[in-house]
């Protein structure tokens, strides 16, 4: 080799070194910001979806993952349902060698973002959740995209779940006490199928969401500084959901329960428990559902993990933080199958008109306090601007009004009501998980301040695309939220 050959070997070399040890600078804050126990070393190597041609090296780096078993005392067994598409589905049946009597039953559905994945990846989580609640479990072996685009997955777990109340007596379980289930992608099919199940009327007990794949306009979201920066990414995220939708994501809204998310009504769901870490990409859209679902009158537990991303179970293994996490959701789910009271009935919040006061309950009478000395006389307040007078006719939302409620608090006094033939375009973010066409501009009257419920009364083509619910709607609530939001609910903006 000459010396210059040597001089450029060097040089590539030296500049390689610089990137990884630029790379591990620059991961080592972010690994710093999992809990102790997850700081896996392998957080350092760049893992992620690429592209649709990282699909089958993703399944191969599952198929050669460490896997553990169903614990003793469990009985494995293998059987056949049918989907609604006539396609033979296997299931794994996983029972406690010691289940007497009836018991209740949890269907349940693997991660693997909904192009990956097997029930045999999980059997030692089947098993345990078997084993540590007396009950049956099955494992759905649903079809993956992009090989079977949606809805192949859910037609399988939807097969399952006939079968398992069809079969509830021989299998000696009591209909009414089936739960669905699933981590990421599978929590994602769990909550779409408490939808499906609703809306069939054949309905199910318990959902039990963990960090849970619900919502494809995430991919529009920017990049947050900490979320989605370990484990599965934005990117594997993009991937995967246009994967599995068959079309861009994010943009046009998709088929009835492809993103759980999306749905508006979610009045009489099952109860549900959802968790997440603090960390996981997927820790807004969860929360945000969890808040909707309570709002809806829906009995709903959020649990958020200090410190933990999504995958870290897999990645890391066993660990007191991860141990923690799933007690809770087993504590959760055996409460909801025995009858038990973990979830109280929620109370929907209620919707009081903006700076009127909620009727208080009558209060028993109080002894009289003594006399307060007069306070000085207040200075008059300057009177309100004559566009807020069209707050009055603003009604409060609920399930009819075709929004999902906003994940803050009530709108203030200075929401406007934006009439027929203005125009909208997106300024700044208010995540909420609703509705979004942006701030207000131009609007004659003044702008709206970000976040707040406006009522359009006539001119919802004017931004609203054909083929979104309230594209139709001559009355809908909506609501002001950055343009990636408004692209989200499928909104076409203008002005």
């Amino acid at each position: 080799m000459t010396s210059r050959s040597t001089r450029i070997v060097l040089a590539a070399a030296t500049a390689a070194t610089g990137a990884v040890v630029s790379w591990v600078a620059s991961r080592r804050s972010l690994v710093q910001s999992a809990a102790p126990d997850l700081r896996s070393p392998l957080l350092y190597v760049p893992a992620e979806l690429a592209g649709p041609g990282g699909i089958p090296v993703f399944r191969r780096l599952l198929a050669a993952a460490p896997r553990v078993e169903a614990p003793e005392g469990v009985r494995l067994r293998h059987r056949q349902v049918t989907s609604p598409d006539g396609h033979s589905v296997d299931v794994c049946v996983y029972e406690p060698e010691s289940r007497t009597g009836t018991t209740g039953a949890l269907l349940w559905a693997h991660d693997g973002g909904h192009v990956a994945g097997s029930p045999e990846f999980e059997h030692g989580v089947c098993g345990q959740l078997a084993a540590d609640l007396g009950i049956l479990v099955v494992s759905v072996e649903y079809r993956l995209a992009p090989e079977h685009p949606f809805p192949a997955d859910l037609d399988d777990c939807y097969a399952a779940l006939r079968w398992l109340q069809d079969q509830a007596s021989s299998l000696r379980i009591d209909p009414a006490r089936i739960a669905v289930g699933g981590a990421g992608a599978g929590g994602g099919l769990a909550a779409s199928l408490a939808q499906r199940a609703h809306d069939e009327r054949h309905p199910i007990a318990f959902q039990l969401l963990l960090y849970p794949m619900l919502d494809d306009r995430t991919v529009l979201d920017p990049v947050h500084p900490s979320q989605g920066r370990l484990g599965w990414t934005k990117r594997s995220n993009d991937v995967a959901w246009e994967a599995y939708l068959g079309q861009e994501p994010g943009h046009t809204m998709p088929e009835p329960y492809a993103a759980a998310a999306r749905r508006v009504d979610l009045a009489g769901l099952a109860p549900a428990w959802v968790g997440v870490g603090e960390l996981d990409l997927f820790y807004e859209e969860s929360r945000i559902y969890a808040r909707r679902l309570t709002r809806a009158g829906v009995a709903a537990e959020f649990h958020a993990e200090p410190g933990v991303f999504h995958g870290a179970e897999p990645l890391v293994g066993e660990s007191a933080t991860m141990r923690g996490f799933r007690d809770r959701a087993v504590a959760a789910l055996d409460a909801a199958l025995r009858g038990g009271a973990a979830l109280t009935e929620a109370t929907p919040l209620p919707a009081v008109d903006p700076g009127e006061q909620s009727e208080q309950p009558e209060q028993s009478e109080q002894p009289e306090q003594p006399e307060q000395p007069e306070q000085p006389e207040q200075p008059e307040q300057p009177e309100q601007p004559e566009a807020l007078e069209a707050l009055e006719a603003l009604e409060a939302p609920d399930a009819a009004d075709g929004a999902p409620p906003r994940d803050a608090e009530p709108a203030s006094p200075t929401t406007e009501s934006v009439r027929a033939g203005r125009r909208v375009s997106a300024l700044d973010e208010v995540r909420d998980g609703g509705y979004g066409v942006g701030s207000a501009a131009p609007i004659a009257d003044g702008a709206i301040p970000l976040g707040h419920r406006v009522k359009a009364w006539e001119d919802t083509k004017t931004f609203a695309a054909p083929g979104h619910p309230i594209y139709d709607d001559p009355d809908p609530h909506v609501w002001f939220v950055d343009e990636s939001a408004a692209r989200r609910a499928g909104f076409r903006l203008v002005g």
